[in-house]
């Protein structure tokens, strides 16, 4: 018999709102669909304009933590959003993919060979 998982009820902020959309590269009507919610109210929440009501709250962190995405509260070392274990492996494979490849290019970056202490010294 499969395990259901229990969601915490959880309360999003705007800029968690939006970066769990930026997790899953959602757009507003992408979440919108997913969360059976209005676009404009979205929108005028992560604009910071409103609050969104406990139902609409719900929704929303309902069709986040569907798709693999949970907040993490503030009293936890501070707010924001993170990949559940046992989400969506795809967008956590591609995530970490990311990061790989940009700490690679950075590192590139650091230890590149420099053309001297000085361009243009003579």
């Amino acid at each position: 018999m499969a395990r259901a998982i229990r969601q915490r009820s959880t309360v999003f902020s705007s800029a968690q709102c939006r970066g769990a959309r930026g997790l899953l590269n959602w757009s507003v009507a992408e979440l919108c669909d997913h969360a059976k919610l209005d676009r404009d109210r979205v929108k005028r929440f992560e604009g910071e304009a409103i609050w969104l009501t406990p139902f609409e709250q719900r929704d929303l962190v309902g069709a986040f933590f569907q798709a693999g995405v949970i907040g993490i509260e503030k009293r936890l070392g501070g707010a924001g959003v993170r990949f559940r274990q046992g989400g969506s492996w795809q967008d956590q494979v591609t995530a970490q993919d990311d990061v790989s490849s940009l700490v690679d290019r950075r590192k590139d970056e650091e230890y590149a060979p420099s053309n001297g202490p000085c361009r243009g010294a003579a």
